[in-house]
């Protein structure tokens, strides 16, 4: 007999509760541009990421506790923070990009919930956002971080 999988269990229609993040990165979620292939400025590229609307100087939480892995200013993804985590969604690494600012210091440990950065429009951007991308340890690459977003999360589609 095969052990039962989660992705078995659901392509099966079985109801499965997955592990989320405790909190959301931002206060309401609406996406504008989602996971995965898009074309932006006429180029077709993968976006490893999701970006989220937000208002320079909008706050921005941890999704989870952990600590400040890394915090560094890049031409493309602006003002970046890093965050080593353990928790409900396994472990990983969550970053935020194109900060206006960060709140937090390399080393420092945080909860889910703790202000971390306010929102921005550094880097190559179109216009102010946040850009959230999880990266899991166990895949080694990022994958779509909506479907981990508490469920009590507010969405504005």
């Amino acid at each position: 007999m095969e052990p039962f999988t989660i992705a078995a269990l659901a392509a099966a229609g079985v109801f499965v509760l997955r592990p989320r993040f405790p909190h959301a990165p931002l206060e309401t979620l609406h996406v504008v541009s989602p996971f995965g292939p898009r074309t932006l400025r006429g180029v077709a590229s993968f976006h490893a990421g999701v970006d989220l609307r937000a208002a320079v100087g909008v706050e921005v939480f941890a999704v989870d506790a952990g600590r400040v892995e890394r915090i560094q200013l890049n031409t493309r993804a602006g003002n970046i923070v890093r965050i080593r985590t353990n928790g409900p969604a396994g472990p990983g690494v969550f970053s935020c990009m194109h900060l206006d600012s960060v709140v937090v210091n390399v080393g420092d440990d945080v909860q889910a919930g703790d202000v971390i950065a306010r929102a921005g429009a550094t880097g190559d951007v179109t216009g102010p956002h946040l850009h959230f991308e999880w990266r899991p340890d166990a895949l080694g690459r990022a994958v779509d971080p909506m479907p981990l977003m508490p469920i009590a999360a507010r969405f504005n589609v």
